[in-house]
């Protein structure tokens, strides 16, 4: 009997817990849009630069046959020391994932002049989204240097989309944190950062899909329950990457829009 009640007080526990996180997220939502809709366009502060590159236009649905496209992506956040990868928020757009090689790849015109990504003081100009044993951003909240992300760059047209998938829908790239299971890391840490990502730079999509990059949580996993039903709230759904595309038998599925990057500590870590 006993343990009976137990249950039956942790089952309203986790529902009421679950309902508060998700009426958060939605308050969350309907705060920064007024905020965005009140304010002026003008918010880049001293110590967070938006930059940005010119995009080259696409129809809603599919890409120009035949099109010469190339990637571009902008990103908020340090951009002044390579270093500084963790506290990055970056969008790609245009960007593919080649599922033979397991990497994304950002399509550079063929033979065009190298621009340099970033100017780090000590190091000069950098022209790659990996240096230094590192990606360009973060996917997690308290990363290493194995956690880290970043595309390589190729020098190639963007595929045309008669030949291979082309994803409309904003997609959210982060990476689940295996620790003892912890409701408060999970929620602010791993899901709510994909959402404040997609916000931060004004990508919000509702119909975004969430893609957990190498070891999303097993069916019937507590972590993976805690996605199912926290995900629905801003997002259409969440998946591994591998398991999600391989729903596509093209050996490259491309996005128009990936975000990564983003993920803060916001809880203490006891030792």
């Amino acid at each position: 009997m006993i343990q009976l009640k137990f249950r039956k007080r942790k089952a309203l526990v986790w529902f009421g817990c679950g309902s508060l996180t998700i009426f958060a997220i939605y308050c969350w939502h309907f705060a920064l849009g007024v905020y965005r809709l009140y304010s002026s366009d003008d918010t880049d502060s001293s110590n967070e630069v938006l930059l940005r590159q010119r995009e080259e236009k696409i129809d809603e649905v599919h890409l120009p046959k035949g099109s010469n496209i190339q990637s571009t992506w902008s990103c908020t956040g340090n951009m002044n020391y390579e270093s500084e990868w963790h506290q990055r928020t970056c969008a790609f757009k245009n960007i593919c994932y080649n599922k033979e090689r397991k990497v994304f790849q950002f399509y550079r015109k063929p033979g065009n002049i190298k621009k340099p990504i970033l100017f780090d003081p000590k190091l000069g100009h950098i022209y790659d989204f990996n240096i230094n044993n590192h990606g360009f951003v973060s996917l997690i909240a308290r990363p290493s240097q194995r956690q880290s992300w970043g595309p390589i760059i190729v020098e190639e047209w963007l595929p045309s989309a008669d030949q291979v998938p082309y994803l409309e829908h904003v997609h959210v790239l982060f990476m689940h944190w295996h620790v003892s299971f912890n409701p408060g890391h999970v929620i602010w840490e791993d899901i709510a950062s994909t959402y404040f990502a997609m916000v931060r730079l004004n990508q919000y999509d509702r119909n975004a899909v969430i893609i957990e990059y190498k070891h999303f949580p097993k069916r019937g996993d507590e972590f993976y329950q805690m996605y199912e039903n926290l995900v629905p709230a801003f997002a259409a759904k969440v998946d591994g990457l591998d398991h999600y595309l391989n729903h596509f038998s093209s050996p490259l599925v491309c996005f128009r829009t990936l975000v990564a990057g983003g993920s803060k500590s916001m809880l203490y870590l006891p030792k």
